[in-house]
């Protein structure tokens, strides 16, 4: 859709993301009350609104991010028979409901509005829609009113991803090839979840194609030089990524903590949120509702006040009076940039789709409004999407700060006491998979299909749900299952490869249950980002070259970081004796981490052989505490122990040796 010039610009966002629930077996529904509840109450009437304005001829213009793991979901025919089936059970809550109430009951009014919007919606996904979501917002692309920003795989927080660029590269890989699968077209733009933005991560989206993304208001305001336009105009990053930033204002307006839209007393309480689905569960119950009714019926309520029956008129009247608040608002921001800057604002608003018509009934009706103001001729303001805005000029060009929409713009909701642990796992598994990618499938299809399939599971513990749910407090024990289930998963894959295992069963059962990605590739994942880089021209000499001769100081730092290393090994081995079968995974960790020194350290010493001698004596100690966990006897204990300490002498004892030929060659 083709904007012309205005006084000022409102870049809608909107973005679209639940964790992936996959099916217990091929032939089971899905575990997914919560994909279906959201579906209901939030995707299907955002769907609607888009669909209805575009009818009438509304010239509006949306930006929307559905992330991969939700396409997914969304397209797949087992959901389309679930959410078929979950409309079936609200509308016989609704009618059970209404039988339940006399013709006199002051909540049957209200039970009947909700019945008749669980009917309409039955008929929209079952016939209008036919069940195929995704066809009607890829149709409404083409009409140029939505623009469509692609999304890291599986909801992943890119800037804590691990220190290898190929882990971030991944994810994003990956969300950029779900998008042009289900919308015909590579993506332009790219939602980082949780606003993650790094210089790191900007320089990656740049060489997957991808031309601009958006930022929190903090990190632009942070950027250097200061931007002149602050978040009123998008900026360029060094790379050449265009960044828009968020506008605290008008977020404000909405999410204030009291006097925003969201938390007008008169607008319904929202319903008790269904809980993750466990993976365990060996059926697809409903949730369990906490009050009588499966909807709820009363209006939040002021502190010290008691609850109203909820009032629909009431409440659809004040959400148009604060559109157009909202709206009033806008203009005043766009006039005063114009006498400030002197030049168009731009006035960006990232919120989340689930917000609408689930923790926000009436956002629905809220939205609706304020697109048909910006469509009218008499308002100095016009809805636009990113890419139309993208080639103003001029663009400051500044480096933005690295940040997140977290309270404070940095990481803690994500790495906390409560969640780092998940971090030190992924990183294991992180170094892992990459090893398994460079050592590649070797024309064996059986090795190829374990090799995608461990990048599935890593990229499903790596989303950023699971974080967030253990800092928040929220469904803690089922984000546990989740990762364990994903790590546990990616680890027998890994043993299997290693050990030249081909258990064909074991790897279809995981394919079954996370039947997500199917033409993920790990040679475009993770190998093609470290092969473009070594393709570029460099400046750096050559190892072998005089220039590489090593000095003292650098021997001796290498020294103490091995010996660092395996001195936090012992203890770990110590801790085992206990029998805390958690402390294998931190040996890995630690073993891993080792493992990177040695692999560097061989390659200099041009001993192509002694990462494998490396490697052997580390399955030895990982066989040991296997051992070690799974025995009570005192004196087996002992000897395991001392064998475990001969095992960590042994690694030392290697990368002195290959220290004594680095020397040797500087010499």
């Amino acid at each position: 859709m083709t904007v012309t010039v205005s006084p000022g610009y409102l870049c809608f966002f909107i973005n679209a993301h639940l964790p992936y629930m996959a099916p217990l077996t091929a032939n089971t529904v899905y575990q997914d009350n919560w994909l279906c509840n959201t579906l209901f109450n939030s995707y299907l009437p955002i769907l609607e609104l888009f669909d209805r304005l575009a009818e009438e001829g509304i010239p509006y213009c949306v930006n929307l991010s559905i992330s991969p793991v939700v396409m997914e979901m969304i397209a797949s025919p087992a959901m389309a028979e679930r959410f078929s089936q979950y409309l079936q059970m609200r509308w016989d809550n609704a009618q059970q409901e209404l039988g339940k109430m006399g013709h006199s009951s002051p909540l049957r009014p209200l039970a009947q509005h909700f019945a008749d919007e669980i009917q309409h919606r039955i008929e929209l996904f079952r016939e209008r829609y036919q069940g195929r979501v995704l066809a009607t917002i890829n149709r409404l692309v083409h009409c140029g009113h939505l623009e469509l920003l692609a999304a890291s795989a599986t909801g992943a927080y890119l800037p804590l991803l691990g220190s290898s660029p190929s882990l971030a590269w991944g994810q994003i890989k990956v969300g950029c090839q779900s998008y042009t699968k289900y919308f015909s077209s590579p993506p332009r733009g790219f939602w980082s979840f949780d606003g993650g933005y790094t210089p790191e991560i900007s320089e990656l989206l740049y060489s997957a194609g991808i031309r601009y993304t958006l930022a929190p208001a903090l990190c632009v305001l942070g950027g250097v030089p200061r931007p002149q336009a602050a978040t009123f105009r998008p900026i360029v990053a060094p790379d050449g990524l265009i960044v828009f930033g968020e506008d605290i204002e008008t977020k404000l307006d909405i999410l204030h903590s009291r006097t925003g839209f969201i938390n007008n007393p008169e607008y319904l309480r929202t319903e008790t949120p269904a809980p993750i689905p466990d993976a365990a569960s060996k059926s697809a119950k409903p949730p369990v509702q906490s009050h009588i009714y499966s909807q709820s019926y009363y209006s939040r309520a002021r502190s010290g006040e008691h609850q109203q029956i909820y009032n629909f008129q009431q409440a659809m009247a004040s959400a148009k009076l604060q559109a157009q608040t909202f709206i009033e608002n806008r203009c005043r921001q766009t006039q005063w940039v114009a006498q400030k800057l002197g030049t168009p604002a731009v006035i960006t608003l990232a919120l989340p789709a689930e917000m609408f018509g689930q923790s926000w009934y009436e956002g629905i009706i809220w939205l609706e409004e304020v697109l048909r103001l910006l469509a009218q001729p008499d308002i100095p303001l016009q809805s636009s999407h990113f890419s139309s805005l993208c080639h103003l000029e001029p663009l400051q060009q500044c480096t933005p700060n690295s940040g997140s929409a977290n309270a404070g713009s940095f990481s803690a909701n994500w790495l906390n006491e409560r969640s780092s642990w998940i971090y030190k796992h992924n990183y294991l598994a992180g170094q892992r998979l990459l090893k398994m990618a460079k050592i590649g499938h070797q024309r064996d299809d059986f090795k190829r299909r374990l090799i995608n399939q461990a990048a599935r599971e890593l990229m499903l513990a790596q989303s950023s749900d699971w974080p967030t749910l253990l800092s928040n407090d929220l469904d803690s024990k089922a984000a546990r299952k989740e990762v364990r289930r994903h790590l546990a998963a990616f680890h027998k894959l890994f043993d299997d490869f290693r050990e030249g295992r081909a258990d064909e069963a074991g790897l279809r059962k995981l394919e079954e249950r996370c039947p997500i990605f199917p033409d993920l590739s790990y040679e475009e994942c993770y190998l093609e980002l470290e092969r473009s880089q070594k393709s570029m021209p460099t400046n750096q000499p050559e190892l072998n070259s005089s220039a590489a001769a090593i000095d003292k100081d650098e021997i001796i730092a290498g020294i103490l970081q091995i010996q660092k290393v395996t001195r936090e090994l012992a203890v770990l081995c110590q801790q085992a004796l206990a029998t805390d079968k958690d402390v294998s995974l931190d040996i890995s960790a630690k073993a891993c981490e080792s493992v990177a020194i040695v692999e560097d350290l061989a390659r200099r010493a041009r001993d192509p052989h002694a990462l494998q001698r490396y490697l052997d004596t580390t399955t030895k100690l990982e066989n040991i505490i296997k051992i070690i966990a799974d025995t009570n006897d005192t004196q087996e204990l002992l000897d395991l122990h001392r064998e475990a300490i001969e095992a960590v002498d042994a690694w030392a004892d290697t990368v002195e040796s290959l220290l004594k030929s680095i020397i040797a060659q500087a010499k």
